[in-house]
């Protein structure tokens, strides 16, 4: 009886956030309300700040209504175990930047304390240059606008086009109009830099 009562709960969610208007932003805030103890798991579980894991968790709501909405969801599963499968990819993700500058970090203090101070001394420099580099980066993709600096950044961190598609917002058709786009994106960025 549990489970039958959680498969019309959860058609009862998408029928209302297909619905579209105020029925849809009322499912939505009734959805995401419902599971924001997710927070505090993705918080211990994958050690992020709280508001690491609250980004997370919104980001993870945002994708799973985008996939209600593109038919994306087929309802294999319950709206709380896709979510929370989304949830903890997302959490990786977060998860997975952060130890990445970290052991950048960590490489360049290591680097730093093993080799001669000439050495050293051009190793920071290099450092330097290239954080130099990272920001004239970020103040060109911020010249593009939003979609493009979204795609090309989750290009970059290694997302499919058919992934990042899904998680455009507004959603793209397909990871080949995400292609398209990207290349367009790319061609402004050299004009920009």
């Amino acid at each position: 009886m549990f489970f039958k009562k959680k498969a019309q709960t959860d058609e009862i969610f998408i029928q209302n956030i297909l619905a579209g208007g105020k029925t849809a932003q009322l499912a939505e805030k009734k959805l995401f309300n419902q599971f924001t103890g997710l927070i505090v798991k993705g918080q211990r579980e994958h050690e992020l700040s709280k508001d690491e894991a609250y980004d997370a968790y919104a980001e993870a709501v945002l994708t799973v209504f985008q996939h209600i909405r593109s038919k994306k969801f087929k309802g294999k599963s319950s709206l709380k175990t896709y979510l929370n499968r989304i949830f903890n990819n997302k959490c990786i993700d977060l998860f997975r930047k952060k130890t990445t500058n970290k052991s950048r970090v960590h490489y360049w203090t290591d680097d730093l304390t093993a080799i001669s101070n000439h050495q050293a001394h051009q190793n920071v420099q290099k450092y330097l240059e290239d954080q130099e580099l990272i920001t004239q980066l970020e103040k060109s993709l911020q010249k593009l606008g939003k979609v493009c600096k979204q795609i090309i950044l989750e290009y970059a961190y290694g997302f499919s086009f058919e992934e990042i598609a899904a998680r455009l917002n507004p959603p793209f058709k397909n990871g080949t109009t995400v292609k398209s786009k990207k290349s367009q994106c790319m061609k402004k960025l050299k004009v920009v830099l």
